[in-house]
């Protein structure tokens, strides 16, 4: 198999690096990518950036040690894109998930329309008070997601309230913990 993939000067390996596996959407995109690959008779080699591993490292291992022929990287934050452009150089395809890179190819969900929706659903229903329980600053997913809620919310002529607009980072724990910081202040709850 080694002969072959050498003589060939083809891995059949799609390396995926994901900043981490912390929640049933992380899952399931890694389950689609897997199912695809399978069907393309890919392997798949994945790699975790855990929030704190460098992305520029693994992008540049990928890319020197030609261990893949191509890669998928999920990218929630900014700041990589001098490194996705250092391995496209390389020769290694890279296709970009989770945030538009300008001259990349992209998959992006629509963040800002599904919060829109959820708003606009919530102030259909009577809701007029609502409290938004956003993601980290730097991360793009959260900031496309607070872009739609206030458009939402501007459409109905209102605006989020500073003091309802609650920091979070994606895991259940900051969501409790936001929701037991709101119930301290002992201030009205949101609709």
């Amino acid at each position: 198999h080694a002969a072959r993939m050498l003589a060939r000067q083809r891995t059949d390996t799609l390396g995926v690096i994901l900043p981490d596996i912390n929640s049933p959407f992380d899952d399931q995109v890694l389950a689609g990518i897997d199912q695809v690959a399978d069907e393309s008779r890919y392997h798949m080699l994945i790699a975790f950036t855990h929030g704190g591993r460098d992305a520029r490292t693994l992008l540049r291992r990928f890319a020197e040690e030609r261990r893949v022929d191509a890669v998928v990287y999920m990218s929630t934050s900014v700041g990589v894109d001098a490194s996705l452009r250092e391995v496209t150089r390389s020769g290694l395809p890279l296709v970009v998930m989770d945030r538009p890179v300008s001259g990349f190819p992209s998959v992006v969900m629509d963040n800002e329309q599904g919060a829109r929706l959820v708003v606009q659903h919530l102030l259909a229903h009577g809701r007029k008070r609502i409290a938004f329980l956003r993601g980290p600053e730097s991360n793009y997913d959260a900031a496309r997601r607070l872009a739609g809620a206030k458009a939402a919310l501007a459409e109905a002529g209102q605006a989020l309230p500073d003091e309802l607009c609650w920091a979070g980072d994606f895991r259940e724990e900051s969501g409790a913990a936001a929701v037991q910081a709101w119930a301290d202040t002992g201030k009205p709850w949101p609709d």
